[in-house]
């Protein structure tokens, strides 16, 4: 998706010496640059507003096609999105349409899992049960066993000395604040 935008700005790089070492001007958007999400979401929401959708004032990342035969909306995380429709013509005009905009789109027409969260259709009672499950899970195996203590109380905090034993438990609390905050187990 990154590879879809194009930069805003001039860009340049070095060839690798094999290459010949010169210096060339780097057309397109990349992975690795720090605007690239931007440039993507910009894009992105270019083909989206375009099209006719409403971008949410509050949630950036969700949109919606409304008019009196169906609905459409769609949220996206980065590079991958997720779109509910009650109307299937709706929702394949709308997929013909963004494929001419882009250079590679990857449809799944029955999703089990977005950002960690598990999808069960029950059809007869017209429900969707989202859950993270799995994801806590896993997290809860990864979590429970014994773990060092990260900095000895003995540590000098004035230098900075590596201590190959002390594993930052920053990610993990990443994870496990992921599930706290922005998952609902009471749903």
């Amino acid at each position: 998706a990154f590879l879809e935008g194009k930069n805003d700005f001039p860009n340049y790089a070095r060839l690798p010496k094999v290459l010949g070492g010169v210096r060339v001007e780097v057309i397109g958007n990349f992975y690795g640059e720090k605007q690239g999400p931007k440039i993507w979401n910009d894009h992105l929401n270019k083909i989206l507003i375009d099209y006719g959708f409403e971008r949410c004032p509050v949630h950036p990342c969700l949109y919606r096609f409304n008019d009196t035969e169906g609905f459409i909306y769609t949220v996206v995380h980065v590079d991958d999105g997720l779109m509910f429709s009650n109307n299937n013509k709706y929702r394949d005009d709308f997929m013909n349409y963004f494929e001419t905009k882009v250079l590679k789109t990857t449809r799944m027409n029955n999703v089990q899992r977005y950002t960690g969260m598990d999808f069960e259709f029950i059809m007869e009672e017209r429900k969707v049960i989202l859950s993270h499950k799995l994801y806590i899970s896993q997290r809860w195996d990864l979590f429970s066993k014994d773990f060092k203590t990260p900095m000895p109380e003995t540590t000098n905090l004035r230098k900075a000395v590596p201590n190959s034993e002390n594993t930052s438990m920053q990610h993990d609390t990443g994870e496990l604040r992921f599930i706290c905050d922005r998952a609902r187990p009471d749903l």
